[in-house]
């Protein structure tokens, strides 16, 4: 059994308005570079443990650690990381990738909230 989970491989999505057919990352525009390596995340760590429950906060602290490091091995793993995630998620809650990645969003921060908030803590 095939299972189809994106039309194109991620590493070779490309930007349909670029002509050349390179591959172009797209960055919040209100975000500055990530040095992976550099990073401080103490700001960040803080911010999620008084935004979660205890438990909860330092899971998602795990989280973005184990994430930092794959970022550190090569940012474009993330990509990987993120559909592989979404599919293990979908699985296990009975439901499509789309279907987790929608539950995600519906319970994520607005977009004034992460550029106040969370984004300036990673760069």
């Amino acid at each position: 059994m095939t299972v189809r989970i994106l039309d194109k491989p991620v590493s070779n999505m490309v930007d349909p308005a670029c002509e050349t057919g390179v591959r172009r990352v797209h960055r919040n525009v209100d975000s500055a570079d990530v040095d992976w390596h550099q990073a401080d995340l103490s700001k960040l760590f803080e911010q999620i443990r008084e935004r979660f429950p205890a438990s909860e906060g330092e899971k998602m602290v795990w989280a973005f650690e184990r994430a930092f490091e794959v970022a550190r091995v090569d940012e474009q793993l993330l990509e990987h990381l993120l559909v592989a995630a979404a599919c293990l998620v979908a699985q296990t809650q009975d439901v499509t990738p789309r279907g987790a990645f929608e539950q995600f969003f519906r319970r994520s921060v607005s977009d004034d909230e992460w550029r106040d908030r969370y984004a300036p803590l990673l760069g």
